[in-house]
């Protein structure tokens, strides 16, 4: 999974480098507004695959930690079951 996100954001970024020189920044009217909105989609896909690739490393240790600590504890605790 975190290969489908590094593939995204790499092709995000490909895009950006290579439409910005090519987006109408300097026009006016719906031009400059397709280019706007084009950039803020673009840098939407990169932050939302950048976050889920941040994420998703600090998950799985996260859970590691919350894990291990939780089996510590569970030997310590006597479990009664009726």
């Amino acid at each position: 999974m975190n290969q489908r996100y590094l593939l995204c954001f790499l092709l995000g970024l490909a895009l950006i480098i290579y439409g910005l020189p090519r987006l109408p920044l300097h026009e006016t009217g719906l031009a400059y507004l397709f280019a706007v909105l084009w950039m803020g989609f673009a840098l939407l896909v990169i932050g939302g695959n950048g976050a889920a690739l941040l994420y998703k490393r600090n998950q799985t240790k996260t859970n590691a930690q919350f894990q291990s600590k939780h089996k510590r504890e569970a030997k310590k605790v006597k479990r009664y079951v009726r």
